[in-house]
């Protein structure tokens, strides 16, 4: 199958030599990574108190826009394309949980952010 291909196609690629030397070129490579943290614990934090609140306001705004684009915009785009009432309605319908929870989760990244 394909794995057995690519494996000796890797196979075949390696530099020829003893495997001691492969095996110090490979330490070699590892050295030269650098170590990377896991995570993003300081990922977007704010410089100061005006940055903090800054970031907040375009996460909230960021949060209602997405809740109108599902309750407003997406109906109405599905209209103009003559889409039934009922897909434009079941559409308005299922935009709902979206209108609610934009907000909120707009809200919570903004409090994140200026609590930081």
């Amino acid at each position: 199958g394909l794995r057995g291909a690519g494996a000796h196609a890797s196979a075949s690629s390696l530099p020829a030599g003893s495997g001691r030397d492969q095996a110090q070129a490979m330490r070699e490579e590892a050295d030269s990574w650098a170590l990377v943290e896991r995570g993003a614990s300081d990922f977007l934090q704010p410089g100061g108190a005006a940055e903090g609140l800054e970031q907040a306001r375009t996460s909230l705004t960021r949060g209602v826009r997405q809740a109108g684009e599902a309750v407003v915009i997406r109906p109405y785009v599905e209209f103009q394309r003559g889409a039934s009432r009922k897909k434009v309605l079941r559409s308005v319908v299922t935009g709902i949980p979206m209108c609610v929870l934009q907000p909120a989760i707009g809200a919570t990244a903004a409090a994140t952010t200026a609590l930081r």
